[in-house]
């Protein structure tokens, strides 16, 4: 994979990277003007290495296609990405996306579910997307479980505790015609703050094939403005 590819997908990654008695968006905040910059690096299965840094921003809530959602603009490697965030009785999820090219938002269908209530070790979830790492996008239903609500997370903007942690995990195969077929496993940890929201995401998929790859990448949070 091209160095320039791997930027490339790391910086749309964001995108698609991100209960109790608190606030329904306090683990990911939907305010408008909050801003976020973040350090990204990833590791491509032949050795080659990329960075990046992106900046999100949320901008002013709207209404699509009957749903009120927080459009955040993702401004990364010279493009400009969005990604439409709804909250609900039932969590935090994407409710669509909007790529550089694209002149309309894309709906989730159904929506991703980044966090989910109530917010307590042991709830569970699944999603269903796609790989972003991989040479080829696959299609994948991840299984998503709050592992922990008191981590203490160091990353460039400094050390956060009381972080929630969710472990997402999954596996399908993908059929190569005559090439046979490939199994493809993702697993991937993200930690939220609370009035913060994503601190820091690591994210691994797998393949036994070379023709489809494999990849790690990690997002850091660099600093943030309220």
């Amino acid at each position: 994979m091209k160095k320039q590819n791997l930027i490339n997908i790391l910086c749309s990654l964001i995108c698609v990277v991100f209960g109790c008695n608190r606030t329904p968006d306090s683990y990911y905040p939907l305010k408008e003007g909050m801003t976020w910059e973040y350090q990204v690096s990833g590791r491509s299965m032949f050795g080659a290495g990329a960075a990046a840094t992106i900046v999100m921003t949320n901008l002013a809530h709207r209404e699509l296609k009957g749903q009120t959602v927080t459009p955040q603009k993702v401004d990364a490697n010279a493009q400009t990405y969005f990604s439409f965030i709804a909250a609900d009785s039932s969590g935090i999820c994407e409710f669509a996306k909007q790529s550089p090219e694209a002149v309309e938002p894309e709906l989730k269908i159904p929506p991703v579910y980044m966090i989910k209530y109530p917010i307590a070790v042991g709830t569970r979830w699944q999603s269903k997307t796609e790989t972003s790492l991989l040479m080829s996008k696959v299609p994948i239903t991840l299984a998503s479980t709050i592992e922990s609500v008191d981590e203490i997370i160091t990353v460039p903007a400094g050390t956060f505790n009381k972080c929630i942690k969710i472990k997402s995990v999954g596996s399908t195969k993908k059929s190569l015609g005559i090439f046979g077929t490939v199994k493809v496993s993702v697993e991937s940890y993200s930690w939220y703050t609370l009035g913060v929201g994503v601190i820091k995401s690591a994210l691994k998929e797998t393949s036994n094939n070379l023709m489809v790859g494999a990849g790690e990448a990690t997002i850091q949070l660099k600093s943030f403005k309220k």
